[in-house]
């Protein structure tokens, strides 16, 4: 026997004929749904990124926004020191009026 008739009697054998067609029936049907399996999570993973993206950048300009706000905030506001030191003066300034005014009583504003 030839190859050839080898290969034509392994083809119309019944046990390759059976493995044949289910290869033929399971395979397509098998890949399709693979396919739909794959691009289904990959859609899900995109959106899941995408959400996550927007909400990340929406995060970083609130960020951004009070940070400026704080930055006003300190800028335009005294520290504890700073307010101490006007309080002080007011106080070093009220003893002095007082003094040329001739009354004699002391003033304590700060602690």
């Amino acid at each position: 026997m030839t190859q050839e008739q080898i290969e034509i009697e392994r083809k119309n054998h019944p046990v390759w004929t059976a493995v044949n067609e289910l290869i033929m029936r399971t395979i397509p049907p098998l890949l399709v749904a693979v396919t739909i399996g794959v691009s289904s999570a990959a859609w899900s993973v995109y959106s899941s990124v995408s959400k996550l993206t927007d909400a990340t950048a929406r995060n970083e300009k609130e960020i951004a926004e009070l940070r400026a706000k704080l930055n006003a905030v300190e800028k335009n506001s005294f520290t504890q020191d700073q307010l101490l030191g006007l309080l002080k003066r007011i106080e070093q300034q009220l003893q002095i009026v007082l003094l040329q005014s001739g009354v004699k009583t002391q003033i304590k504003i700060t602690p």
